[in-house]
């Protein structure tokens, strides 16, 4: 997790990736992706990704997708 910025509440450096239903059906999902301190449980700002093949493990892999929760945490305001 290189290049993330520490908690803006505790300072931790522990920080984690969130994956989080928002809704399902049978051909799409929605979920909340999000980076969060694993010490104070500060989540930083949710983005809400669809997929067509309903599979979280597509999520969890994902580098671009990843990407985006890192970068909501860093540029926080």
């Amino acid at each position: 997790m290189q290049g993330l910025k520490p908690c803006p509440f505790c300072g931790n450096m522990n920080i984690g990736y969130s994956i989080k239903v928002a809704s399902r059906t049978r051909v799409k999902a929605n979920y909340h992706i999000c980076m969060y301190c694993k010490e104070c449980n500060c989540y930083g700002r949710r983005i809400l990704v669809t997929i067509t093949s309903n599979a979280r493990s597509d999520l969890e892999h994902d580098a671009d997708i990843r990407k985006l929760a890192e970068d909501a945490w860093n540029n926080r305001e």
